[in-house]
């Protein structure tokens, strides 16, 4: 199911499979009477469905409950495959612990409304510069993807747990991190005009 809703090239594709040690090796390739090989015909998003695809099929059916990590999964995909592909690693989040890592904002979007719809959570962590240094890591999603009502809560948070202190103590950090708060806020202004005269 998950190889044909991931990618429709699927049914011109044979499959063949072994599995040693538990270790399963899957062959992909054209039906006849093509014999191109896979590589040299479906394109690195194709491809990259197809993996994705028989990954999902192999882990919904194994008994372990070890954590699943990846790493970008939607780079190369179209939009369709992205739409798909949130949902069931949701799914799967009820029985294991999924870390995805990803720059795809419109992908943590498709992943943000599959975890409403399921009810589970989701944790989010950014890495982000500021201050100029890089690598700096903020327990939540990007400010851009939370939604006015966490970015509000988020902003008061930090100006009574963060800035006020700071500013009573005369902290030289103050300055640097005040403009980077207000620099938020208009961000978070702007969501909020984008939300109420854009989309209703």
């Amino acid at each position: 199911h998950e190889v044909r809703e991931l990618d429709p090239v699927a049914s011109n594709i044979e499959v063949t499979g072994q599995a040693s040690k538990g270790e399963t090796v899957i062959h992909l390739k054209l039906k006849e009477p093509c014999r191109a090989k896979v590589g040299n015909v479906l394109s690195d998003g194709e491809q990259r469905a197809l993996s994705l695809a028989f990954f999902l099929a192999e882990v919904t059916v194994s008994d372990e409950r070890s954590a699943i990590i990846l790493d970008d999964p939607v780079s190369s995909l179209d939009h369709e495959p992205r739409a798909y592909l949130a949902e069931p690693l949701v799914e799967e989040s009820k029985r294991r612990q999924v870390i995805v890592f990803t720059h795809d904002m419109a992908f943590i979007h498709l992943l943000q409304e599959a975890v409403d719809d399921a009810g589970v959570e989701l944790h989010g962590q950014t890495l982000q510069r500021a201050f100029h240094r890089v690598g700096m890591v903020a327990d939540d999603l990007p400010m851009k993807m939370l939604g006015t009502a966490k970015q509000l809560r988020a902003l008061r948070h930090r100006l009574r747990s963060e800035l006020a202190p700071k500013h009573k103590h005369q902290d030289p950090l103050y300055e640097q991190e005040a403009d980077h708060w207000v620099a938020d806020l208009r961000k978070a202004y702007d969501q909020i005009i984008e939300d109420t005269m854009l989309n209703g």
